[in-house]
C-alpha cells in the first residue's frame, strides 16, 4: 500500500477547524448548564456569571471564526468564477439521487465525488446557517432591553434548540461521516494534518483522484 499524501486542506484551515471545535465545545459546556439551570455544572466553573461570561466569550470566538472562514470561501468562489468549492450546484443533486441509488442497490457504482461532494456541502450550509442563527439570537439575548418580550422569547427557543440540534449532528452525523464512512472504522487526521493519503482519496473522492492523475500531481506508479 502506498504511502504518498498529498495536501487536501491548507495548513491554516487545521487551525481554524480547531479553534471552531473548541469554541463550539466550550459554548457546548456552558450552554447547557444555562439552559437546564444545572447549577452543579455551572459552580465548576466558577458561578452562573462566570459561567455566562464564558459562554460569551468563546460564542464570539466560535462566531469569528465561523464567519471568517465563510468569507475567505466566498471569496475564492468569486475569484474562480464559481468552479469548484462549496458552492451549491444542479450537479451536487444528481449527485445525491446517484449516492442513493447506489445505496439501495439500484446503482453498481457511487458518483465520482471531486474535492466537496453533496454531503460536504450540506454539512457547511447546514452548518452556517446554525451559527448565523444562533449569532443573531445570541446577540438579541446578550442585549435584551434592546428588543421586545416576543423577540427575547423566540430568539431563547431559537438560540438553544438550534444548539442542541448542532450538538448532536456535530458527534453523531459528523463523527460519523468524517471517521467511519463508507462502513471503514478508522481515525482520519486529515483535520489534524490536512492531508489525505492517494487511496484514501481514490476511495472517498474517486472524482479528483481522476483528475489528479490526469494533472500528474498523483504520480501514475500511485494510480494501480
Amino acid at each position: 500500500m502506498s504511502t504518498q499524501e498529498i495536501r487536501r486542506f491548507p495548513s491554516w484551515f487545521v487551525w481554524v477547524h480547531g479553534i471552531l471545535l473548541v469554541s463550539f465545545t466550550i459554548c457546548t459546556l456552558t450552554g447547557l448548564p444555562l439552559k437546564f439551570e444545572w447549577w452543579w455544572v455551572s459552580n465548576l466553573f466558577g458561578g452562573h456569571d462566570v459561567t455566562k461570561w464564558i459562554h460569551r466569550v468563546s460564542g464570539v470566538v466560535m462566531t469569528v471564526d465561523a464567519f471568517g472562514y465563510a468569507f475567505w470561501a466566498l471569496s475564492k468562489e468569486l475569484s474562480s468564477g464559481f468552479k469548484g468549492g462549496l458552492w451549491p450546484r444542479f450537479s451536487d443533486m444528481k449527485e445525491a439521487f446517484g449516492d442513493i441509488g447506489y445505496l439501495l442497490g439500484k446503482s453498481k457504482e457511487r458518483p465520482l465525488f471531486n474535492h466537496f461532494s453533496y454531503l460536504h456541502k450540506a454539512e457547511f450550509w447546514a452548518g452556517g446557517l446554525g451559527i448565523f442563527l444562533m449569532t443573531i439570537s445570541g446577540f438579541i439575548l446578550w442585549f435584551p432591553r434592546s428588543f421586545g418580550g416576543v423577540v427575547i422569547e423566540s430568539s431563547w427557543t431559537i438560540h438553544s434548540w438550534e444548539a442542541i440540534l448542532a450538538l448532536v449532528a456535530i458527534y453523531t452525523w459528523h463523527v460519523y461521516h468524517v471517521h467511519t464512512l463508507h462502513g471503514k472504522p478508522r481515525v482520519n487526521t486529515v483535520w489534524l494534518t490536512g492531508m489525505i493519503s492517494v487511496e484514501e482519496l481514490k476511495h472517498e473522492l474517486p472524482g479528483e483522484y481522476k483528475e489528479l492523475v490526469e494533472k500528474g500531481e498523483i504520480k501514475v506508479s500511485e494510480k494501480a
